[in-house]
């Protein structure tokens, strides 16, 4: 895997509640100086959606379209009734295989639109103009498979994870915009971390979703951490909920980004998959601030014990204590990118000063 040993850096998950990437990059340069991220603004000028920001290559080649009846809110929907489908299909793969082949032009067609993911470009343009003078690695983050892919619908209004074409294309457009993005950053001469942002992977196990299985979501998380690890970048997955974590631990990830304020006892009965996934080199993000409300009834204080409990914890069931403190994270346990400018402020100022009693350590 990776000798990477953070021992308690702190970076963020993506979303802010700003509406400017400038006043965002302010709280992130403020709090992440070592590790920052690129800010996704749902609340912004030019509104960003998590799942929206993976679609653009796919409403570009028609394959997908937004949609909405009366009295509902839009939706993204695979096309699959037009006309033309199959040969936007043809476009996609021809772009896919272009890019893959090492056709810049290709490849930039899975990019982000400016106007449409200002973040990413303003946290660039900050960057070449120096402005991140104390960065060691820099963090991005795509939208998962899973996620994408059950937020997506085909025209009959299925989800597209479940239609083995639509999941496919789904893969690819992440797994490219993972390269896209990787390339980007790594331009600017420091390390990369890509986040595979899937909370939709909790679903796996739940007798409503009972044909997801194990095997189709490591199959496609292997595919978007193998293309990460090609570009020579670190490869991370976040899910903000309980999950089977062996899905995630099993796949040759590099850092596991998980919500310990809330689901550290989900994650707790894995030891076995837990302690293999250390001793490959890797890293825990401990989510340990709450993107909630709770911020407000907790301190740095109480949030740092907490999670010395959790170690503790694991401690207790084997695990080594130097690599839980080496090969660890401190972030937010989500995106802040719907709470106040208040409440995101607090928890990105609480992040940092648990990073900072965690480097004493």
């Amino acid at each position: 895997m990776n000798n990477w040993k953070p021992k308690g850096m702190a970076t963020g998950i993506g979303s802010l509640p700003h509406r400017t990437a400038q006043e965002a990059l302010a709280v992130i340069n403020k709090y992440l100086p070592e590790f920052p991220h690129w800010p996704q603004l749902p609340q912004g000028e030019v509104k960003e959606g998590f799942v929206e920001q993976s679609a653009y290559p796919l409403l570009d080649c028609g394959l997908a379209k937004v949609t909405a009846n009366p009295g509902e809110n839009e939706r993204l929907v695979f096309a699959m009734d037009r006309p033309e489908w199959t040969d936007n299909l043809t476009e996609f793969y021809s772009r896919f295989i272009e890019a893959e082949a090492g056709d810049r032009a290709a490849l930039d067609k899975f990019a982000f639109p400016r106007e449409g993911v200002k973040g990413f470009y303003a946290f660039l343009d900050s960057l070449k103009r120096g402005e991140g003078v104390k960065a060691q690695l820099l963090k991005g983050q795509v939208s998962g498979p899973v996620t994408v892919g059950f937020c997506m619908t085909d025209h009959e209004r299925k989800a597209a994870y479940y239609h083995p074409e639509l999941r496919d294309v789904i893969v690819k457009t992440v797994q490219l915009q993972a390269k896209w993005q990787l390339r980007e950053l790594k331009a600017l001469g420091l390390p990369v971390l890509i986040s595979i942002d899937d909370p939709g992977i909790y679903a796996c196990g739940l007798s409503t979703y009972i044909t997801l299985t194990k095997q189709m979501i490591q199959e496609d998380l292997k595919i978007v951490i193998d293309t990460i690890h090609q570009e020579g970048g670190l490869a991370g997955v976040h899910i903000c909920a309980g999950s089977d974590w062996s899905i995630v631990l099993e796949t040759g990830v590099d850092v596991l980004f998980f919500d310990a304020y809330e689901y550290f006892e989900s994650l707790a009965p894995y030891t076995e998959a837990l302690a293999g996934f250390l001793e490959r080199g890797g890293v825990m993000g401990w989510g340990i601030v709450p993107t909630s409300d709770k911020i407000h009834g907790e301190s740095v204080e109480s949030l740092y014990n907490k999670l010395q409990g959790q170690v503790d914890t694991l401690v207790k069931r084997g695990i080594s204590r130097e690599r839980l403190v080496s090969q660890a994270l401190i972030t937010p346990s989500c995106g802040t990118g719907l709470l106040s400018l208040e409440a995101a402020d607090k928890i990105y100022s609480a992040t940092a000063g648990i990073s900072g009693m965690w480097k004493e350590l």
